[in-house]
C-alpha cells in the first residue's frame, strides 16, 4: 500500500514454508502479492504452491548460509563403535526431538548395547522447556541435552558426528538451514517425509527419507544406516559437494541479476 505512493520495486524473500498454507484463508492477499515485482520462495515445491493461486512473479531461491565448508570427511566408526547423531534444531515437540529419543533407545534395546548415541543441540522452547526437562531426566547415558551453539561455530561441533536427525513435523517447515549445516560439516541428513525436506535431502544420495511423523519407521532407517556404513561414506562426500550450493556469494546471484 505505502508502494502506491513510493513506486519502488518490491522484492520479498518468503522466510519459511507457511505461505502457501496461509493463502488457503487468506486469498485477498493473492492480489497484493501479484504486484510485488518478483517472490522468492526457498524451493521449486513452493513456488509450484503458490503458482497455482496465480502468483507467477516467484523466483526459487535457496536458503542460503555463510559457512566454512569442510575439504573432507573424517573416517566413520569402526564396525563395533558407536554411531554419533545429533539434533540441531529448536528444541521443541514438533521438530521432531521425542521421535528422536525414542529411535535412538529402540535401536540400542534391539542391539543389547549401545551401537548409537543422540546429543541433542538448540535452543529449548518456552513452551516446551518444561515437557523437555522432565524428559532429560529419563535420558540413558548414550543420549545428551549440549545446549546451543553460536551460529558460526556449528561447522566446528557438527564435523565430530556421522548423523544428523532431522524427524521435524513443524508446521511452517521451510527450507531449514539445519540442513546446510550438516551437509558444510559433511553430515548426511535423516529426514522426515515432511514439506520440502524430500527436495532439499536427496534420498540416499545426501540422506535418508523416512515417513513422517512414523517413529518405526525412523527406528528402521536408523537401523539401516548402522548396518550399512559404507552408504554412509558416499554420502558425506556427496554432501560436502551438495554445500557449495547453498553459499551466499553463488545463492544471492539470483537477487543481484534481478536489480541489475
Amino acid at each position: 500500500l505505502l508502494n502506491v505512493f513510493e513506486h519502488k520495486k518490491l522484492h520479498y524473500i518468503v522466510i519459511g514454508g507457511w505461505l502457501p498454507d496461509y493463502l488457503k484463508h487468506h486469498s485477498v492477499l493473492c492480489r497484493l502479492l501479484r504486484r510485488f515485482d518478483v517472490i522468492y520462495t526457498e524451493t521449486k515445491s513452493m513456488q509450484l504452491a503458490l503458482k497455482a493461486f496465480g502468483l507467477e512473479n516467484t523466483v526459487v531461491m535457496p536458503n542460503c548460509k555463510n559457512l566454512h565448508i569442510l575439504s573432507g570427511t573424517s573416517d566413520l566408526p569402526a564396525e563395533d563403535d558407536v554411531l554419533k547423531c545429533c539434533t540441531f534444531s529448536r528444541v521443541m515437540l514438533e521438530k521432531g526431538i521425542e521421535d528422536a529419543v525414542s529411535a535412538v533407545r529402540r535401536v540400542n534395546e534391539t542391539y543389547g548395547k549401545t551401537v548409537c548415541s543422540l546429543d541433542i543441540f538448540g535452543q529449548i522452547d518456552p513452551n516446551y522447556a518444561a515437557r523437555f526437562d522432565q524428559l532429560i531426566h529419563t535420558f540413558p547415558a548414550y543420549i545428551h541435552y549440549a545446549g546451543a551453539v553460536e551460529f558460526n561455530r556449528s561447522t566446528d561441533v557438527l564435523k565430530d558426528y556421522d548423523l544428523l536427525l532431522f524427524p521435524t513435523y513443524y508446521e511452517g517447515e521451510g527450507f531449514a538451514g539445519t540442513i546446510i549445516d550438516a551437509f558444510a560439516a559433511g553430515l548426511p541428513v535423516l529426514a522426515s517425509d515432511w514439506k520440502y525436506n524430500r527436495e532439499i535431502v536427496q534420498h540416499m544420495h545426501t540422506g535418508i527419507i523416512y515417513p513422517s511423523p512414523d517413529i518405526p519407521d525412523l527406528t528402521a532407517a536408523l537401523n539401516w544406516t548402522i548396518q550399512n556404513t559404507d552408504r554412509l561414506r558416499v554420502m558425506r562426500e556427496n554432501v560436502l559437494r551438495a554445500a557449495q550450493d547453498f553459499l551466499p556469494e553463488k545463492v544471492m546471484q539470483t537477487v543481484i541479476l534481478r536489480l541489475s
